[in-house]
């Protein structure tokens, strides 16, 4: 299965009895998805993931609709193109899209939010709920950013170098304009027909669909260890056994007799870390079986 980036309406922030899918797409946050929560986005807790971190973005859905069919519009009117290529909003696509998204009805219905998970996406980088949030957080500034560049377009009607890349080909960008559905993989029209989750609210309660994520995660490590960790003993390995052998092999001949000291405590200092080293191994396999 692909990792994706979903999208849903919802009808309150916190408590979200109700949550409707908009659109999925792979392995990637697309343009159309920043523009649709650049309204007041701000981090969340998920409503696919039952975390304390805060790893899904909540934004305003009104003023995101209407931004994301006005930049719409006015890539049609323009006939913008890359590198006068292909024109990539058609007539069809934007009428598909006007008519999908229709902010009267999901107002009527009571919907007032986007909701966008994105922890797929996340899991490709780390195993650490914290960095999820951190990640979030990122998704958040770069929405922001973004919609900057969409705002001079929307007044020059010229593609800078960051939307370029953004949109990146003619068929890229047409599977994003085709990403739009009610029928996403996490499905939550049947989520609160008899218990209603919140993620405010402690609850066993979770859908058939959602993702069983331990309370604490493992993180993928070299032999248990942190890169950084890695590093640090790899230095003092290398360095000070070597380092404390030569100075008490000196020392011991009688020609550096300020040495003697010295050698034996890096020599000390050497084989601590490499006990410390070896306790760590020890310890990594004893979790392992």
């Amino acid at each position: 299965m692909a990792n994706r980036t979903y999208l849903y309406i919802t009808d309150s922030v916190g408590k979200r009895e109700k949550i409707r899918g908009i659109a999925e797409y792979n392995y990637a946050f697309p343009l159309l998805f920043k523009i649709l929560c650049s309204s007041l986005p701000r981090a969340e807790k998920s409503s696919i993931c039952i975390l304390e971190e805060k790893i899904a973005v909540i934004s305003d859905m009104s003023e995101g609709i209407d931004k994301l069919k006005a930049f719409l519009l006015k890539m049609k009117d323009e006939k913008t193109a890359l590198s006068k290529g292909k024109i990539l909003v058609s007539d069809e696509s934007y009428e598909n899209i006007e008519k999908f998204l229709d902010k009267d009805s999901f107002i009527s219905e009571g919907y007032k939010y986007f909701l966008l998970e994105a922890f797929e996406l996340y899991e490709m980088r780390t195993d650490s709920y914290e960095e999820f949030e951190k990640l979030t957080l990122g998704d958040i500034e770069q929405i922001n950013n973004i919609n900057k560049n969409v705002d001079t377009f929307m007044k020059t009607g010229e593609l800078c170098d960051v939307l370029h890349q953004e949109i990146e080909t003619y068929e890229k960008f047409q599977y994003e304009l085709n990403s739009f559905s009610e029928y996403l993989y996490y499905d939550f029209r049947d989520t609160y027909s008899d218990t209603q989750y919140s993620p405010e609210e402690t609850t066993d309660y979770v859908m058939d669909t959602r993702p069983e994520i331990p309370a604490k995660p493992y993180k993928k490590r070299l032999m248990g260890f942190k890169s950084d960790e890695i590093m640090f003993m790899l230095f003092f390995l290398l360095i000070f056994p070597p380092l404390g052998i030569y100075f008490c092999y000196d020392g011991f001949r009688g020609k550096y007799d300020d040495r003697y000291t010295s050698g034996i405590i890096l020599g000390l200092l050497g084989s601590a870390m490499t006990l410390f080293y070896l306790w760590k191994i020890f310890d990594f396999l004893i979790q392992k079986l």
